[in-house]
């Protein structure tokens, strides 16, 4: 399933929800759109709903092309980072193992419920200040 997504412009804030079978053709492709999107404004942080995806291509031998991908399209607008909720444990797994991936680029937070998320995204906007 193709991965929608809304920008919340008062929390500027890219609310992502992967769906179904999360393929990395899906992923690398909305990195494209969410990239051109006039919409999105520069330094905002990416919030990845994970709880809806069913089954997840995603490996560690093949994390590398999300990795470049993000950095290529994401930081182009200069994503101040990604914030992901997945409540279940192999979607927690998955975000805690991009988080390995993407150390040393990318600032990433791995939340298990969304009540966590304001806060967290009040930390994002206080370490940009």
């Amino acid at each position: 399933m193709p991965v929608t997504y809304r920008y919340d412009e008062e929390k500027n804030a890219l609310m992502t929800y992967p769906t179904g079978l999360l393929a990395i053709g899906e992923i690398t492709e909305y990195f494209i759109r969410a990239s051109e999107d006039d919409a999105v404004a520069e330094g905002f942080v990416e919030v990845v709903h994970f709880d809806s995806v069913d089954d997840f291509e995603i490996r560690y031998s093949n994390a590398q092309v999300i990795s470049d991908a993000y950095r290529q399209y994401m930081l182009a607008k200069k994503c101040r980072g990604t914030i992901f909720i997945a409540g279940n444990p192999v979607g927690f797994g998955i975000a805690r193992m991009l988080g390995a991936v993407f150390e040393g680029f990318a600032v990433l937070r791995v939340l298990s419920t969304e009540d966590e998320l304001e806060e967290e995204l009040k930390r994002f906007n206080e370490a940009s200040l």
